[in-house]
């Protein structure tokens, strides 16, 4: 009876140690940041491709008959901007060591709604060791949609659109 009850004690004790030591930070996944424009799907999709090509973001794929665009990766430039911008599991100095990189893309979904349109951006963030291959996706702090949503109100706040980048052509 004594080795049963010491074996449980022991095991109780492992589980609750073993508990507390291997509490993991959960990073939430990324959530879409939204708003809403009082103008016209076509005014603010202008908007969106103008706040692109002002902030250097490509992009890949646009279907603005469905309302969707998606960007190229873009590199965050160092520790700091990545930092800024990303929570991830791990300390990202780690992973932006000399043999790492942070990147990000924007997908965007535009819809016409109460005489306006409203605008979702979903940012997905990686970092990656270039050395072992290893990546992890990491959240969003909100910067990159808080800059865009800035721009693109400007854009529809300014009465003088400057000259149509390719992409408002329709060209890709």
């Amino acid at each position: 009876m004594k080795r049963v009850l010491t074996a449980l004690c022991a095991a109780g004790f492992a589980i609750v140690a073993g508990g507390c030591m291997s509490k993991e930070v959960v990073v939430p996944p990324n959530q879409p940041a939204q708003r809403h424009f009082e103008a016209s799907l076509d005014t603010t999709w202008r908007a969106v491709l103008l706040a692109l090509s002002d902030s250097n973001i490509p992009i890949k794929n646009m279907q603005k008959n469905s309302g969707f665009l998606n960007t190229e990766f873009v590199l965050f430039k160092d520790v700091d901007e990545f930092a800024e911008n990303a929570i991830c599991q791990r300390d990202p100095s780690g992973w932006m060591s000399p043999y790492g990189s942070g990147r990000y893309t924007v997908s965007v979904v535009a819809a016409a709604r109460d005489g306006g349109t409203d605008l979702r951006l979903t940012t997905y963030i990686e970092a990656s060791n270039d050395v072992s291959g290893t990546r992890e996706v990491c959240a969003s702090r909100g910067e990159v949609e808080r800059r865009l949503f800035a721009r693109i109100q400007a854009g529809l706040a300014d009465p003088a659109p400057a000259a149509e980048p390719a992409a408002l052509s329709g060209a890709k």
